[in-house]
């Protein structure tokens, strides 16, 4: 039973870039720890602005850019940030 999520999170670790949408040369490669139809989190080495819109491109040939938003960033070190990513248009299930 879920508490408190609309769609389960799929576990699995796979790399992502996510760029600011008013600045495309302001990006950086990421780690995706977790994603979900609606959303995802990735671990990154910078702060992100909660609402901040962003457009994120995985590496991986089976998922598109999407465009998303910040939800959350909490710092996990000195040099490592959680963000939470809320895809702007999330994927219809199968």
């Amino acid at each position: 039973m879920l508490v408190g999520r609309k769609q389960p999170r799929i576990s699995r670790r796979f790399l992502a870039q996510v760029f600011s949408s008013l600045d495309p040369l302001q990006g950086e490669s990421v780690s995706v720890e977790n994603f979900s139809l609606r959303g995802a989190r990735v671990a990154t080495v910078r702060a992100w602005a909660r609402d901040s819109q962003v457009v994120v491109k995985f590496t991986s040939a089976w998922l598109r850019a999407k465009s998303a938003r910040v939800v959350y960033c909490k710092a996990v070190s000195d040099k490592e940030f959680a963000v939470g990513l809320e895809f702007l248009r999330p994927w219809i299930a199968a």
